[in-house]
């Protein structure tokens, strides 16, 4: 009898983080090709377990290799695709040593992720790792960007390299004029106000300061007898030990021609859900997306307003650069790049400049209200889920194929 199963295993469990949607559609994936898939994360949390998991083979790893290992002794997987954090590779080994399986990494390297990091198992002390050392390991790495695929050619492990894009699902997200009055109406936002948005967790890296800063610029020249006014919403966590302070920032870069233009969504918790449906009608309520981390992963913001029609400031930190590159966005300049110091990452983060975002919300704010209908078609081409599936199938398909042949992996 084949063995089937495949653990999927991802770095946290919260209901908007790109990752995890990417999770769910690889589970589901796996379903609908006959595998048997079953999913381990850490969780944010019993209620967002609750909320995304409930049709969900889960495991909850707690943030412990150790409880990996376990997993790993208990499911006895064919393969098991891992996503990132270092201490899950650490914790591949070790499961390898007890029971075999096929290992998959799935790469993102805008993630922080490329020089060493502190690893604690448990009681058993803190390591310091090196990726591309641990990488050497692995049967099948698959890189997410070309940013990915360069780095490892670097690192000399393209021979084991295999290119297969993340997937979207393009229909999760669709402009919808009514959902995105309604949302304007709740705010308390005209129709024909000019709505900038930022979605972002708090995080450092998502740059937030700068927003404010070139908001405040950009509507400080706005003359106060324009019939279109201009507004921010930020959806993010208001305080955050490993972010800003949006409450301070609102009240420091609060512009003095337009003192009510930003609003600022007020989620209790990293974990909060956000139903789709909430989050089609904050895409549709907006303009422009504003999107300019130091360092970014896959920009799921970008790439579901993008969906929804909407126009796109985004930075040369991350993947969006690759797709969002279409006349109706604007990328900013890098105004530098540094490596954020005492992070052990080798990873070059960029910065911005205020003056140059702001000048580009000018931009779009003098083009007016659009919908770009090329923003949709180019993220539904550049993932295109039948596409991806070709890719990803074989691969699976000749992996179980091999392994139960030699009866390494048979039940």
């Amino acid at each position: 009898m084949e063995n089937r199963k495949v653990l999927i295993v991802s770095s946290h469990l919260n209901y908007r983080t790109g990752l995890n949607t990417h999770m769910r559609q690889m589970y589901d994936f796996l379903l609908h090709i006959d595998f048997d898939p079953v999913y381990c994360a850490v969780s944010g949390g019993q209620t967002v377990v609750s909320h995304i998991m409930k049709d969900y083979m889960f495991h909850d790893l707690a943030g412990k290799a150790d409880q990996f290992i376990r997993v790993v002794a208990s499911e006895r997987p064919a393969i098991v695709i891992t996503f990132d954090d270092l201490w899950k590779i650490v914790g591949v080994h070790a499961a390898r040593r007890i029971y075999p399986f096929f290992w998959i990494h799935h790469f993102l390297p805008e993630e922080d992720n490329l020089g060493a990091d502190m690893v604690k198992l448990d009681n058993r002390g803190t390591y310091t790792i090196s990726l591309k050392r641990e990488l050497l390991g692995c049967d099948l790495i698959v890189p997410a960007t070309e940013m990915g695929l360069s780095v490892l050619v670097d690192w000399d492990l393209k021979h084991h390299t295999r290119h297969i894009l993340p997937f979207v699902d393009t229909n999760r997200i669709k402009y919808s004029k009514k959902a995105g009055l309604t949302f304007r109406d709740d705010k308390g936002i005209k129709p024909n106000d000019f709505l900038f948005t930022v979605v972002a967790r708090n995080f450092a890296r998502k740059n937030l300061p700068v927003v404010f800063e070139a908001f405040k610029l950009f509507a400080d020249d706005i003359e106060l007898d324009r019939n279109i006014k201009p507004k921010l919403y930020v959806h993010t966590v208001p305080r955050s030990p490993l972010g800003w302070d949006i409450d301070y920032l609102t009240k420091k870069y609060k512009s003095k021609k337009w003192p009510d233009a930003v609003q600022v969504r007020k989620m209790t918790n990293y974990n909060q859900e956000e139903p789709d449906s909430i989050m089609n009608a904050l895409y549709s309520a907006t303009d422009c997306l504003i999107s300019v981390a130091y360092a970014e992963g896959l920009g799921y913001p970008v790439i579901e307003s993008m969906l929804a029609e909407r126009s796109v400031i985004y930075g040369k930190g991350g993947y969006p650069k690759y797709f969002a590159d279409t006349k109706h966005n604007y990328a900013v300049k890098s105004a530098g790049e540094f490596i954020p110091y005492g992070s052990g990452f080798s990873q070059t983060w960029h910065y911005y400049k205020p003056h140059h975002l702001a000048n580009l919300m000018r931009k779009a704010f003098d083009r007016g209200q659009i919908r770009s209908s090329l923003n949709r078609k180019r993220i539904i081409r550049r993932f295109n889920r039948k596409y991806l599936e070709t890719l990803w199938e074989p691969v699976l398909r000749s992996v179980v194929q091999s392994y139960n042949t030699i009866g390494v992996l048979a039940l």
